[in-house]
């Protein structure tokens, strides 16, 4: 398997704005792949690199997606269009995911970068805050009901 390579430069200014140099760094997309397995992200998620044709660069889960044009997949068309942000959407998989993404830069053209968690564990902790609080509502409504009168609605 080749290793994908994704050069980045930019230019060192003096305070005149005169070019000084010019710095270039090259991250290894097989390094990041590996850096992502050591960090645990939530189970289901999904980290994909692609360029502006949708071709696949990077995938962690590693997969059968890599070098392959994926311009069709949902996630992809919703960055290419978008350029940066948040959606819930499906991934070059077709597993549904909430997403953020962003294009990274110009290095030969657009690079983007999309980082993919399961809806369900996305929105767990506000989905148990919503069952806490109507909960709490119900023991209220429950208990302004059941006093003295409380079922006497009008009177």
């Amino acid at each position: 398997m080749t290793a994908w390579m994704l050069p980045a430069a930019g230019p060192i200014l003096d305070d005149a704005g005169n070019l000084k140099a010019i710095l270039l760094a090259v991250i290894n997309l097989d390094a990041l792949d590996i850096s992502l397995g050591r960090n645990k992200l939530p189970e289901g998620s999904a980290v994909t690199v692609f360029d502006q044709k949708g071709v696949v660069l990077m995938r962690h889960p590693a997969g059968a997606f890599v070098g392959k044009a994926m311009p069709e997949a949902e996630i992809v068309r919703k960055a290419l269009s978008m350029k940066e942000g948040t959606v819930e959407t499906r991934d070059v998989d077709g597993k549904e995911r909430f997403y953020a993404f962003t294009m990274l830069g110009q290095a030969r053209g657009e690079i983007y970068v999309s980082v993919g968690i399961p809806v369900k564990v996305a929105f767990a902790g506000v989905r148990r805050m919503m069952i806490a609080q109507f909960s709490l509502l119900g023991v209220i409504s429950l208990l302004a009901f059941s006093g003295p009168g409380g079922w006497e609605i009008g009177t």
